[in-house]
Parts: C-alpha cells; structure tokens; sequence
C-alpha cells in the first residue's frame, strides 16, 4: 500500500521552466500551452447558414498572439495554453484528427472572449450591431467599441451576429470555458441569468439572452432553458468549489424555480395547474412557452412536454437535491414544501419517465428512405424500442390540469425530431441499462442516415444538436459511437479554421459551440476527466474507441485543476493510451511544481477502469522531480453493475497527492494488474 509519507520521497527539484505568479498558490488564473502552427492546407466550409442550420459563421483573427508556442494574456503575463497532442489511428475520410481539431478549438474559444480587442473585430465584422437596440428600443445593445463600452465579463454564446450569450449555448459552453480557465466569465454569467426576469403568466423567467453590456438581450420561452440555468449553478459550484455559487442571488433563482414550476396554467375561463399527472411541468403554449429546444417542429405538432423539457428537469432535481444551502431558500419560502422535495422529484419524475416514456412496438408505417435531402428516415428494420419524443395535443388546443381537455388527455409520440430524443441520453436520466443502450441504437441509427442523406454535411439541418451526440454516447458506454461523432466534429472546427500560407491561423468560419464543447468533451470524456473541487476528487476514466492499439494515445497539456475554496490551480498533463502491453494506462504528469503549492492544498486523484475482467489491483508508477520512479500496487473498489473500479490508497477514495515543502513527485500513472507484484 502506499502511503502518504512515500510520497514524500526524493528530492524536490525546482522545474526549469517558464512560470508566471499565477503557478503558486493564491493564484486566481491558470498556466495555460501552446499549439504550434498545425500542419495541412486550410479548407473553407460554407457561409451559407442560417439559425435553423448552423449558428455561427465568423471571420475571426486570433487575439492572443502565438509566439514560440506562448500567448500573451493579460498586463504582459505569460501562460501556456492546453494543448492536445496525439497517436490518433488514422481517421475515416469523414472525421478528423481529435487533437488538432481541439487545438484549433481552444484558439477559437479564446477569439470569443468578450475584450476590447475581440468586441472591437466582432463589431466591425457585423454590421447590423450598429443599430442593434435593446428591447427598449432605444439604447443601443452593441455600442460601439471606439466609445469604449463597459463590456460584461463572458463570451459569445449565440449566433455570430449576436452580441449576446443565450442561456442554451452558454450551458452547453461552460464546461469547456471552465477548462479554458473563464471562471469569472462563467459566473457573471450564471448571475445575469439568475438576476434579470421577466414576468409570463404569474410567475418569473429567466431572459433568454444577455448582450455583451449585460443587458436583456432577447426574450423567448424555450422551457429546458430555466431548468438547465439551474442545474449548470449546481454543477459550476461542483467544479470551482467557488461559494458564490451558494450566495443569495442563486439561492433566489431555485426558490424562484420552485414558484416557476407550480405555474397556474389558465385556459379560457378554468385555471389549473402546468404539472401534468406524472409531476412534469408542461409548456404553456397559450403564454407563449415551448416545450422543447427544437424551433421547427413538424407541422401539426402540438408539443407540450418534449423530451429534452423531461429530461432537463430530471437533471436538474438531481443536480441540486443534495446541496441544502442552495435549496435552503426555496424550503424556507415555500412552507409546505417536503424537506425532500427536491430528492422525491427527481426519483420520481426519473421513474415515471422510465415507465411511461418507453415505446416496445410501433404500428405504424414509416418510411425507410431520406424524406428529404437533410431529413433521415423516420424508422429501420428490425424495430429498436425506445422513448417517445413527448407529449402532444390536439393542434390549436390549450391545456392545463383542469381544462377540458387537460393534461390527462395527452398521447406520446413516436417522432423523431432530434433534441427530445437526444437529451435523454445526453442528461444521462435514464436508469435502465438496456432502455439506455437501445435509446442510443436507436438515435444513432437515425443521426447516421440523417448524416448521409444530408451528404455526410453536419450542418444540415443543423450544427448545434450535433453538439450533444458525443457526450450522449459516451454516457450510454458506446465510446466507438462518440469518437466518431466528436471526430467528424474535429473535422468540421480543423476544415472550418483559415490559415495563411505559412499555416498560421487568421480566422474561422465555425461556430461557438463546437469550439467549446470539443475541449470540454475531450477533456471530460476522452480522458474522463471529472472535479470535484468541494471534495477536492480528480477522477479520470478512459474514454479511447477500440481502434486504439499499442502506441497509440491522447494528452491534454496545462489543464488547470482550479479550487477557488482553496485559492489554488494546478496544471496537470493527463494522457489515456493504450500502453505496450494493449491494456489502457492513465498517466497525470504535474506542470505545477507541488512544493510550490501550499501545504494540504492538493487532491485525491481517482484512476477509474472498466474492468470486466475482475483485476483487483491497480499498479501506480512515480516518477520524482529527480528523475528516478518506483512502483507500488493498490487495491481496487469495483462497481458490480457497471464494471468500473476505482484505484484507491489507504485513503479509500483514490490517491493522495501531497502539495508543500518536500512533494517531489512529477508524475503517476496507473494501470489495472491481476497480481500485486
């Protein structure tokens, strides 16, 4: 077994290397690495895009200027930014190289960050900003730059002509804005979206957008949007350990929720209630609410509960259940509320959509064949079960729980219009393993004939969902399906990104979200990389398709493992390869120097592996900042269901990584072993 006070063996080493103030403790910012020029001949895709197709479409300049694999940030600092390097199998003529598609990805995340300089070439590159108004019509949404506006701290999350962050985009782009160190963009933010209501039917909503001034942008109703605002405060307290997270304003936004949800619904004469019999919100159609993400739905559709809505309000009941300070708020306002409100819905609204979602046999007769040039077939054969995209009405009809006819009256529907049909997997709210796994077949099934009726373009009918497939994969433990999702993902950001003739990178014709969800996909899911800063857990679980053999590996370089709590970052390496002997082996390599890391500031790192096999031992290997290594065997806890096990010192939760005067320790990797020696 090893101990904490092995770790302590060697002798620290001073790195010879670059490093700025923002390396030790009591650092607010990141060390962040630096793609050099990538190789290959710029490729440029299409401008021709619309909201309904593709949201982004920018000519973007790099901001921070690429020297000698070093940026320039802020007041002159130096930092070195997350790097992906890697032995990819070669790709299918379709996908492309992951790294260089994550490369090319940070560098445009980093063009989108609202500053003088990118509002300046973001404003002159749009032209109807000019006269951009907010909704008073008056004052104007975009000033322009030259007046030097007070700019809010965040970044583009919208379509490219839009100086503004819509809540969608900026849930989906916060994990990988966390990663690219944008803690304060992230929370400013989540507070603007928490602050700035309006009022629909009775109760408070969250604006649907924000400018780049912090002002109410755009206003719609799409109803996951507000569930999702709510689970992303949950989940940015879980990676940043930051209480602001815990204060007033988000404590009002889930009090404000508890009221949102219980919203009367009147129809003509009668109000009722907008839960339906299983405890769903359903969208108020009458009041303007949507009930899914999707903005063209079929003809005829009367949608009142779609499955991305069913799921985004699982999610968020799971997310926040088991924070008492963020729901303290909402319990003390609402005195009739249940101590365990939270936790009984998100049991049984996960229990009811299992039961009630799930469609075992079709009588219908779709067609097999392309509908039309970007719309799949509608079914296959041998029929996949699967959920249904949601609740429907009667079109033209209002409901509530007391009209006639009410909620009861609903049906479930058999379409397929993407986002209801993805979201499930993408939340990861359904609890039954084998509904999990033919709910994957199923949407990949219809995305793969999609992707060639559309003549393999991921932009027809529409880049965005695409976003959401890898991880969606990845949950349902179909990682061959995910890499090739998020690699014809790498392709579209590497074909999309301009180079000159000496392959510097001068612009883009892509779009946010891909940049953004290719880091966070690649970091969270390639390499597993989970944090939770609270508990100061680092686990990391591999994420590699099967056509990786011997030799072959991803690393992410300077990912910053951020704890405002502990007001401290360290930059780690992570690599998941397949090593020599074809078994998965996890490497973390330390860019902090831990001695330099004030005492007792470190973490537990949790090596995680699927292990059908049964290995109960897990082989640690130390490399020391003096150059030599040693071995040590640990035991392995393993989950009997899901057949992942856990590396774990005596400290019965992973690793201990030990920062301070004397950690001397640069780096560890892990394996499963059958024996202990």
């Amino acid at each position: 077994m090893a101990s904490r006070d092995r770790l302590n063996l060697g002798t620290a080493v001073q790195p010879l290397t670059l490093r700025s103030r923002n390396m030790n403790a009591g650092s607010k910012r990141f060390q962040h690495v630096a793609s050099s020029k990538s190789s290959g001949n710029a490729e440029t895709a299409s401008n021709s895009r619309t909201k309904g197709s593709a949201r982004f479409k920018p000519k973007a300049l790099v901001v921070a200027m690429s020297i000698s694999g070093l940026l320039f940030g802020y007041q002159g600092e130096v930092f070195a930014e997350l790097t992906a390097i890697s032995s990819e199998p070669a790709p299918a003529t379709d996908q492309g190289n992951l790294a260089s598609g994550f490369n090319a990805a940070v560098t445009e995340a980093r063009s989108l960050v609202f500053n003088q300089t990118n509002y300046t070439r973001l404003w002159n590159e749009n032209p109807s900003w000019a006269t951009n108004n907010w909704p008073d019509g008056k004052t104007l949404s975009c000033p322009n730059p030259n007046t030097n506006p007070t700019l809010s701290p965040g970044y583009l999350a919208s379509l490219y002509n839009r100086c503004a962050y819509y809540s969608r985009d900026y849930v989906h782009q916060a994990t990988g804005a966390y990663y690219l160190g944008l803690y304060d963009e992230n929370y400013t933010m989540a507070n603007k979206f928490a602050t700035t209501y309006h009022e629909n039917g009775g109760v408070n909503a969250p604006w649907w957008a924000i400018s780049v001034i912090g002002k109410p942008y755009e206003q719609r109703d799409e109803l996951p949007a507000p569930f999702e605002l709510g689970e992303n405060i949950a989940n940015m307290y879980r990676l940043t350990a930051d209480n602001r997270y815990l204060g007033q304003d988000f404590q009002n936004y889930i009090s404000q929720m508890t009221s949102y949800v219980k919203a009367n619904s009147t129809v003509g004469s009668t109000t009722g209630t907008s839960l339906n019999p299983d405890g769903f919100r359903m969208a108020r159609t009458q009041n303007g609410e949507t009930a899914s993400y999707n903005e063209f739905l079929p003809d005829n559709m009367q949608l009142l509960l779609g499955g991305d809505l069913a799921a985004s309000q699982i999610a968020y009941y799971r997310a926040i259940k088991d924070n008492p300070t963020l729901i303290a708020k909402a319990l003390s306002d609402n005195p009739s509320l249940r101590s365990t409100y939270f936790s009984d819905n998100y049991r049984n609204l996960a229990s009811k959509f299992d039961q009630n979602w799930y469609i075992t046999s079709t009588t219908s007769n779709p067609s097999t064949t392309c509908a039309s040039p970007y719309s799949p077939p509608s079914a296959f054969s041998p029929f996949i079960p699967h959920f249904a995209v949601g609740q429907v009405g009667t079109p033209g009809t209002f409901y509530s729980s007391n009209s006639n006819p009410n909620y009861s009256s609903l049906t479930y529907d058999d379409a397929y219009i993407r986002e209801p049909n993805i979201f499930p997997l993408y939340k990861n709210i359904i609890t039954d393993s084998s509904k999990m796994d033919n709910q994957a077949r199923y949407v990949d099934q219809l995305e793969e004939a999609n992707y060639i009726c559309a003549n393999k373009q991921l932009d027809k009918p529409g880049i965005e969902y695409h976003t959401y497939l890898p991880t969606s994969f990845y949950n349902a433990n179909m990682p061959d399906k995910a890499w090739k999702w998020l690699t014809r993902l790498a392709k579209w950001q590497s074909s999309s990104t301009k180079r000159d003739s000496q392959g510097n990178i001068i612009g883009y014709n892509a779009y946010p979200e891909v940049s953004f969800v290719l880091v966070s996909d690649t970091i969270t899911k390639v390499l597993g990389l989970d944090y939770d800063a609270p508990n100061s857990v680092l686990s990391t679980k591999s994420g590699l398709p099967s056509s990786f053999a011997p030799g072959n590996y991803v690393t992410i370089k300077n990912i910053p493992i951020y704890n405002k709590a502990k007001n401290t970052t360290i930059n780690v390496d992570v690599t998941q390869k397949i090593n020599s002997n074809g078994t998965t082996q996890t490497d973390l390599a330390f860019v902090t120097d831990l001695s330099t890391v004030a005492f007792n500031q470190g973490f537990h790192w949790a090596p995680k592996f699927y292990n059908p096999t049964g290995n109960q031992y897990c082989k640690i290997t130390r490399t020391y900042r003096n150059g030599g290594s040693d071995s040590t065997f640990v035991n392995v806890m393993t989950d009997s269901t899901t057949k992942i096990s856990t590396c774990q010192d005596g400290t019965n939760i992973g690793i201990w990584v030990y920062t301070g005067q004397g950690a001397n320790i640069s780096s560890y990797s892990a394996t499963l072993s059958s024996t202990n020696q």
